[in-house]
This record gives structure tokens, sequence and C-alpha cells, in this order.
């Protein structure tokens, strides 16, 4: 983790409090750890096609921006 927060700036993490892979609270200890920002959603489950989730043009967009800085 230490080399991770080396090379990396910003850290964000995007979890869902009903993913039945991944922890929400697992995701948050990960940013705690990282001093990174979290977004926490109710209904988001992983985040998956089947979830109802195809795109991610916020994100895109978000990302985009910072690496163009």
């Amino acid at each position: 983790m230490i080399i991770l927060k080396r090379k990396l700036i910003i850290f964000y993490g995007l979890s869902s409090k009903n993913d039945k892979y991944v922890s929400y609270k697992e995701t948050q200890r990960l940013m705690n750890a990282l001093e990174g920002n979290l977004r926490i959603v109710e209904d988001g489950g992983h985040f998956l096609e089947e979830d109802g989730f195809e795109t991610f043009t916020a994100l895109q967009d978000r990302m985009q921006d910072y690496m163009t800085r």
C-alpha cells in the first residue's frame, strides 16, 4: 500500500451497501488507509450491467479532467 501512496496522488472509492462481492466497509477501510475519497450508494450492487450499470460517464469525465491537468 505504501508503493501505491507514493505513485498516486488521488484515491477514489465507489461502493454500494448491497454489493454481494465486496463489502462497502472493506472499501471504506481501504480508502481510510490510502487517505482517499469514498462515495457509498445504497443500491448499486457490484456496479455490473446486471445491476443496471452500462456506462460511468460522470466518473470517466472526472478522471479525464484529472489526467489532463
